[in-house]
C-alpha cells in the first residue's frame, strides 16, 4: 500500500496522480512504513494538512481579534476627538483698540517725541517784553525780563548760544554782547519758559507758543 508524499492520501494501485492533492505519484510515492515513521505514530496514522491549515487560520483570527480589541479600548479610553482645529493664541487675541474702543485707523499716527511741541500750548503770562521769533522748536520765542536792563540783541545772542550748548540747563555757557563787546556767563533754568540770567541783572526768557506781557 502506498501514500502520497504531498498530503498522505492513500493512493489506489497504479494511480499516477494523487486523488486528493493531484500531486504526481511516480516521483512522490512512499511506503506505509515511511509515512508512519514521519508521523511519529503507529501505522495507519497520517498527518493532516487540513488540520494544520485550520489551526493556523484560528491563530491568525485570535491575533486579529486581540489587536482590534486593543485598538478599540485605547480609543475609547482617550475619549472622542474634536475634529475642529485649535485656534492659536495669536489668532484668538482681539484686535488692538484705541481709548475709544475702536480699532486704530490707518490714517492715525503716533506723535514722536520731537513733535510734542507742535501741539497748541497754553498762553503764558510773562513779565517783560517780547523780542522776536527764532525759527521753530521748543524755545523759538525770545523775550527779555526787563527791557530797561536787557537788550533784545543780547537776548537773541543768549538764545543762539543756548541752542549751541550741549547741556544748557546743566552747566553755564557764554553769550556775547554786541553792546559791550564782552562774553557773559549765562545760567538757564526751567522749561516753559526757560529763564536765563547773565551778568548782574540781565534776564532772558525763551519759550514756545503764545504769551502775554506785563512791564
Amino acid at each position: 500500500m502506498a501514500f502520497c508524499r504531498q498530503c498522505g492520501e492513500r493512493l489506489p494501485v497504479g494511480a499516477r496522480f494523487c486523488p486528493r492533492c493531484r500531486a504526481v505519484t511516480e516521483q512522490a510515492v512512499i511506503t506505509q512504513d515511511e509515512v508512519t515513521e514521519a508521523a511519529g505514530g503507529p501505522a495507519g496514522r497520517r498527518p493532516s494538512s487540513t488540520m494544520a491549515l485550520a489551526g493556523l487560520a484560528a491563530l491568525l483570527v485570535a491575533i486579529s481579534t486581540v489587536a482590534i480589541a486593543g485598538w478599540w479600548w485605547s480609543h475609547r479610553s482617550s475619549g472622542p476627538v474634536d475634529p475642529r482645529p485649535v485656534a492659536s493664541a495669536s489668532s484668538s487675541a482681539p484686535p488692538a483698540t484705541d481709548t475709544a474702543g475702536d480699532p486704530p485707523s490707518n490714517n492715525e499716527t503716533t506723535a514722536s517725541p520731537t513733535q510734542k511741541h507742535t501741539q497748541p500750548m497754553p498762553t503764558l503770562a510773562l513779565t517783560g517784553a517780547f523780542c522776536e521769533s527764532r525759527g521753530a522748536g521748543a524755545v523759538d520765542q525770545v523775550a527779555v525780563g526787563d527791557a530797561t536792563t536787557t537788550s533784545c540783541a543780547f537776548a537773541v545772542s543768549v538764545h543762539d548760544a543756548f541752542l549751541a550748548a550741549s547741556s544748557p540747563r546743566d552747566s553755564p555757557f557764554a553769550a556775547h554782547s554786541s553792546a559791550t563787546g564782552l562774553d557773559y556767563a549765562v545760567v538757564c533754568t526751567g522749561d516753559q519758559p526757560v529763564r536765563c540770567l547773565a551778568g548782574t541783572n540781565a534776564v532772558v526768557l525763551l519759550y514756545h507758543g503764545e504769551a502775554t506781557f506785563t512791564p
